[in-house]
């Protein structure tokens, strides 16, 4: 109020608007206003936020410009003179001026630099339309309302075309867009006017609760009326670009304060309330571009919701889309899934073959449909993309099920929940049973299981699979599985001398086939044992390395991996398993090399050795390879919802989850490089992990601070990767 009232011109009315303030503001007006008479008091005896107290001073205003203040702050005292001689001179009805930006008015912070700088006026006239979409499209200055002097009647215009609404957060957008739509000219005035408080008042960035959060989402009524005074105009569809970017802005200052200012308690409440009170796009669009490469976290903060697991959206399944990814998926699950998409065609469902743009073309009998992008590998505009994706799937082609063979990326759990709210059903391909922490990140699991948690039934590989899903609630019905011969051949193929082994480099059966390498490979001059991990080897490999050379072993072993399975595999005279599940990818693969394959799942490395030495010496025992039928209903089976599905989860899951996102958040804080780049955080950490419980006692606070700055230091070269 000083700095208002001791404005060098004299000539101006001071409007002041309680809000229905609950202190003594009412008596100290009315002093204000008994010694001052340009001081004029409106008094709301509701709260109705600050855009309704801003419309209040608009209709009592008799001057030709505005100035806006809030509470919080004050200006200059010659800004009302140099403001209005501006806008004389120049014939503008918009003046923008500097900013002054200070925590809590007193320290100038690197940080309140920075806002000073995105708070400047833009260098230049702007003329008619071009001062809405110097704002609104090309973001050439700031949409604040306060740091601007503008035409009372540019004021009323906008406060007649406002939908009436609880206006407390993003107010500024939505009612500078309105104005600057009615403006006809804008000019910067290069002179700090705005003394602009960080961190105090309605900008306060403190802890809240459900309630507190609820009034942060009031962003949905000013971008809910923006959007239809657009469309009031006829001009949405010229603008739906720029207006998505804007939402996007807006929204990711939301998810920060979900992140980080709504107490953890309230989290999935807060969550919930979001999308039950704005259009899914919207917020998908923004969770991809806040969260993307942060999968694993979203996935933590989410908590025990269940409002993504709304059961199936369309109980009679017509017309499915099968979802590949080669990079992803890998071309033997991606067969499997044609080929189980072909079985449902002799069923009679239709089936459509869902890729990226730029995957080779598949089969000709099969119809296709091309994702604007890839879950690997693409930025976050071709990410946002895919949302928009989903709702056209049911809207323009009619497809109602959607089965997903990437389900396993973090990324997918972009896809599931867009799958779900655009009134899809959704089936997960898991790609690896239960196995993943061994050559990944608690984070990468937490999203895998919100991912398949969100899904309307898994299509497993292997008992093992359903066992351990179903423990989570999940129903399970097995994936079409392709016929193949009943028997593949029981002779070594001439001049092979590799035995392949196919698993999981983390799982303790890798070690079981070291072992069992290690009894005969003395009896087997020239042989070699090939192992390939169906995972990438990661950190899990060290072990297997460590182990060879106790053995005294390691110049009989090679390592490979699975994408050049199919080059070894024609080298190799037996391809054989340690676990379930892949049999069905991998087998195929042996049979059309005619390479015989079986599987020795669970058995100690005694009798697996007895059983590899059997086959080098031309005695097998026992069938090397079974038949895989396909089921009789064509694998319409997956696809039944009336099926019992499980019912409460066999063991605390939600607990279980809960606890691993708790270590994660201590003790796994580190960035992952997305697979695209070819690079993995998860070794160092590893090696960190190692390091900070050998040097660091449990309970002690340097253990936190080490994490912290290793957390920092791996986001910034993170950065630069």
């Amino acid at each position: 109020m000083a700095s208002v009232q001791n404005q060098t011109l004299k000539e101006i009315e001071i409007i002041v608007v309680n809000d229905a303030s609950p202190d003594n503001a009412a008596e100290m007006l009315a002093e204000y206003a008994a010694t001052d008479p340009r001081v004029k008091v409106i008094t709301h005896e509701k709260n109705g936020g600050i855009l309704a107290a801003r419309l209040s001073g608009i209709a009592a205003a008799e001057g030709e410009y505005l100035i806006f203040l809030d509470a919080d702050d004050y200006l200059d005292t010659d800004t009302a003179r140099v403001c209005y001689a501006k806008a004389r001179k120049t014939g503008a009805d918009m003046i923008h001026f500097c900013f002054d930006v200070r925590v809590g008015h007193q320290k100038k912070l690197p940080f309140a630099k920075q806002v000073e700088k995105r708070l400047r006026p833009y260098n230049g006239t702007l003329l008619g339309r071009r001062v809405f979409e110097g704002a609104f499209n090309e973001n050439l200055y700031r949409w604040n309302i306060c740091g601007k002097c503008i035409s009372a009647e540019v004021c009323r215009k906008a406060a007649a075309a406002l939908p009436p609404g609880y206006y407390i957060m993003a107010e500024d957008f939505c009612f500078y867009s309105l104005m600057s739509w009615f403006a006809t000219r804008y000019e910067p005035l290069f002179k700090k006017c705005y003394y602009y408080g960080l961190d105090i008042g309605v900008s306060s960035y403190i802890q809240v609760d459900f309630n507190g959060f609820i009034r942060n989402c009031s962003v949905f009524t000013a971008l809910n009326a923006v959007k239809a005074f657009l469309t009031g105009q006829g001009e949405f569809s010229r603008y739906r670009e720029a207006f998505e970017d804007q939402e996007r802005k807006i929204l990711d200052d939301l998810l920060d304060r979900w992140e980080y200012k709504l107490i953890q308690y309230d989290r999935t409440r807060g969550l919930e309330y979001m999308f039950a009170h704005y259009p899914a796009d919207g917020l998908m669009r923004s969770f991809v571009s806040y969260f993307s490469g942060r999968e694993g976290e979203l996935a933590g903060l989410m908590g025990k919701t269940d409002f993504f697991r709304r059961g199936p959206a369309s109980a009679e399944v017509r017309h499915v889309g099968v979802y590949v990814e080669p990079p992803v998926t890998g071309p033997e699950l991606t067969d499997l899934l044609v080929c189980s998409a072909e079985e449902w065609r002799k069923a009679g469902l239709k089936t459509t073959l869902l890729c990226p743009e730029g995957t080779p073309e598949g089969r000709a009998d099969m119809e296709r449909i091309s994702v604007p992008a890839g879950l690997v590998g693409s930025t976050v505009p071709e990410q946002i993309k895919r949302i928009g994706f989903w709702h056209e799937l049911r809207e323009k082609y009619g497809i109602d099920t959607v089965v997903h063979g990437a389900a396993e990326t973090p990324a997918a759990i972009f896809d599931a929940f867009s799958i779900k709210l655009s009134g899809l059903n959704l089936v997960a391909v898991p790609q690896t049973g239960s196995h993943s922490l061994s050559t990944s990140s608690l984070g990468q699991l937490l999203a895998k299981m919100q991912t398949f948690r969100a899904a309307d039934a898994l299509a497993v590989l292997s008992d093992e699979a359903k066992t351990f899903y179903e423990g989570f609630g999940i129903p399970c019905r097995p994936l079409v599985c392709r016929p193949t011969a009943a028997t593949g051949p029981d002779r070594i193929p001439d001049g092979r001398k590799k035995l392949l082994w196919l698993g999981n480099f983390g799982d303790s059966d890798a070690e079981i086939v070291v072992a069992a390498w290690s009894k005969i490979h003395g009896s087997f001059p020239g042989w070699k044992l090939c192992m390939t991990g169906y995972t990438a080897p990661g950190a899990a490999l060290r072990g297997i390395l460590a182990l060879s050379d106790t053995l005294g072993i390691s110049d009989t072993l090679e390592f490979r991996t699975v994408t050049d399975f199919r080059a070894v595999l024609r080298e190799s005279a037996l391809l054989f398993f340690t676990s379930g599940g892949i049999e069905p990818l991998y087998s195929v693969r042996a049979a059309e090399a005619d390479v015989p394959c079986f599987n020795g799942s669970g058995l100690p490395p005694e009798t697996l050795a007895e059983k590899l030495a059997g086959f080098m010496n031309g005695t097998p025992s026992g069938e090397l390879r079974e038949r895989i039928p396909a089921p009789e209903d064509g694998g319409l089976n997956l696809f039944d919802w009336k099926n019992p599905v499980p019912g409460p989860a066999a063991f605390p899951a939600d607990d279980l989850l809960e606890e691993l996102n708790r270590y994660r958040m201590n003790y796994e804080p580190y960035v992952l490089l997305p697979e695209a780049r070819g690079a993995t955080f998860v070794p160092i950490y590893r090696e960190l992990d190692m390091l900070g419980y050998r040097l660091l006692p449990s309970k002690s606070p340097r253990r936190n601070f080490f994490f912290r700055a290793a957390r920092y230091l791996l986001k910034r070269l993170h950065g630069k990767v």
